[in-house]
């Protein structure tokens, strides 16, 4: 009895570290893509409800206070994987879990949008992305225990599910349980074809947060406090399945007191030097304080193809650039070019809702027959509307490349059209024809990804209309295997597309890579209201890497200076004119 008190207070010393602090605050993200404007998200705990105001925060710079910023509170949509531990291991406490994490649900479901994935020694999204809180309770109490522990490619999966389904600003969370270490049944590890470094890696790329449960004495402490520390979530740790629940209350009662700010100024170093800044927000309210910190990097005035790493150079490949170079030497401005340069997220469908067994309680069979028919009509109805959302979105797309066209038409059909602009022009044409056809393929996903959610809800309306009118015995496994077999599709539908994405910008690439010559043969740079050109010489080399830029870059600086030193000649002959002239009394 003494050493399980002792345990117990052990669990929850641990439980009580993880939320000792009263205020936290976090910088969760630097946007410098609108460079020299940049935006920090900030995430803030307060255990008051309480929303902060601009003198609550102090930001600094590399040490240089920024006196002007503003605030804004956000109010994302937040995506949640609650992931579930169902190996052998864990079935004499299988009650506790799902009682807790139904608790979890319950509490969080009005301002969290959750998905149910459970694991053992494989994977299964027990439930979609959904706010119907009985229905992913229900998801969870059909859970069933067996093999082993695919604990990092359950995590992985999770990760995967939310950059696929959340949008580019929505908040992403994973909260795993496990009551054991990556294995097989038989205690071999690991047993996930992902490894610790890959998921972090993933998470962090993507802006998810991971928390991580440990239940019992047998678990990687180690690499679940790093999945938590390493993407900003927490790690918790309890022996006893009676405590879960506790824990889980803990939690939610957390993260619904956590709010969200962006925070906009201009740097106090506008030079796109290529320099790593430091940004630090020390947030305050009534005596309590905390301090967040993150780095961005300034862009640079030019763009450099990176050299070929030795297996590149080896394999004979083309040297990888990701897409922000490729469309960051199109050089166009205005509001259409975040169509051409920004990535293409369609937007998440919301979940279509169907019914369930409670739908038909007390209703003959005319009445279910009713009730089915309304369905039909309202389900087709919300999933139609789903996909023209997206290809709405998509058409908003088309129009801006349309205008983009449009002024590049116009440009090359300019009498004043310079010979070497031709080759950039023929280039950006190129590159909008390929944007077109980036939007052909997210078109095709979005159909596909259509008719497999509507697929899936008609078979439920099917199996109603079997069991609820017809009178055929009812199936226990019906709605997993039918949940099952959707997420198997889906999951098909994303693997093609995404591949064939990942095709289209390699494409893409290449061809930057091949034009990189016929577009760089002139260099062109504005001072002021006054526009200089140059031609390089043919040995510059443009596509040898860095060094080669760093010439240019050498060059126009001395252009600069020249330019300079007219300028102040200029100005001297001016200022010599008018120390002849006549001087004026204002006295007179």
């Amino acid at each position: 009895m003494k050493k399980r008190l002792i345990l117990l207070l052990g669990v929850l010393s641990i439980a009580s570290m993880a939320f000792s602090k009263d205020f936290a605050s976090q910088i969760t993200h630097i946007n410098a893509a609108g460079f020299p404007k940049i935006e920090v998200s900030l995430k803030v705990f307060n255990k008051e409800a309480h929303e902060l105001q601009s003198d609550n925060f102090l930001i600094t710079e590399d040490g240089q206070a920024i006196s002007s910023f503003a605030l804004e509170f956000q109010k994302n949509r937040q995506f949640m994987v609650l992931v579930i531990d169902r190996s052998s291991s864990i079935e004499p406490a299988m009650n506790e879990v799902k009682r807790a994490a139904a608790s979890f649900v319950g509490s969080m479901v009005a301002n969290v949008t959750l998905s149910i994935l459970s694991f053992g020694s494989d994977m299964d999204f027990n439930h979609d992305f959904s706010a119907d809180g009985p229905s992913l309770i229900a998801a969870i109490n059909k859970i069933r225990p067996w093999g082993g522990t695919a604990l990092y490619d359950a995590i992985y999966m999770a990760c995967e599910e939310l950059q696929n389904k959340a949008g580019r600003n929505d908040l992403r969370t994973v909260v795993c349980l496990t009551d054991g270490r990556d294995s097989t049944p038989n205690g071999q590890t690991p047993m996930s074809t992902h490894t610790p470094a890959e998921v972090v890696k993933f998470a962090t790329e993507k802006n998810i947060r991971i928390i991580t449960v440990g239940l019992g004495n047998d678990i990687d402490s180690t690499i679940l406090k790093g999945f938590a520390s390493s993407t900003g979530g927490w790690y918790l740790q309890t022996t006893t399945p009676e405590e879960l629940l506790k824990l889980y209350d803990a939690l939610s009662r957390r993260m619904k007191l956590e709010r969200h700010y962006r925070l906009a100024y201009t740097t106090p170093k506008p030079d796109p030097d290529g320099t790593k800044r430091t940004v630090e927000i020390a947030s305050s309210f009534k005596g309590l304080k905390d301090q967040g910190n993150g780095q961005y990097t300034a862009p640079t005035r030019t763009v450099s193809i990176p050299e070929p790493s030795n297996s590149e150079e080896a394999s004979g490949d083309t040297r990888k650039m990701s897409l922000t170079t490729v469309f960051s030497d199109l050089h166009i401005d205005g509001p259409d070019s975040v169509y051409l340069t920004s990535p293409i997220i369609v937007p998440f469908s919301p979940p279509v809702i169907g019914l369930n067994g409670a739908s038909f309680l007390g209703s003959s069979r005319e009445e279910c027959q009713a009730i089915i028919d309304q369905a039909r009509a309202r389900i087709s109805e919300e999933h139609k509307k789903n996909y023209d959302m997206q290809q709405k979105y998509l058409d908003g797309y088309v129009q801006s490349l349309d205008r983009l066209q449009k002024t590049n038409d116009e440009r090359a059909a300019s009498p004043s059209l310079k010979a070497f602009e031709k080759p950039r022009i023929d280039y950006r044409n190129q590159y909008l024809q390929m944007r077109r056809e980036e939007i052909d393929i997210h078109r095709r996903k979005s159909y596909d990804d259509y008719l497999v959610s509507f697929k899936a809800s008609m078979d439920e309306l099917d199996y109603y209309q079997r069991t609820q009118v017809a009178g055929e015995p009812e199936e226990s496994g019906f709605f997993n295997t039918n949940t099952a077999s959707e997420s198997i599709a889906l999951r098909d539908v994303y693997d093609k597309y995404n591949g064939l994405l990942d095709q289209h910008h390699e494409k893409m690439t290449r061809y930057y890579v091949d034009t990189f010559d016929s577009r760089g043969a002139n260099v062109e740079f504005t001072t002021h209201e006054q526009t200089h050109e140059f031609d390089l010489p043919a040995q510059s080399g443009l596509n040898s890497g860095g060094a080669s830029v760093k010439n240019i870059q050498d060059m126009i600086d001395k252009k600069l200076e020249q330019i300079h030193e007219n300028s102040e000649e200029s100005d001297s002959e001016s200022a010599d004119e008018e120390s002849e002239l006549p001087q004026i009394d204002l006295l007179d």
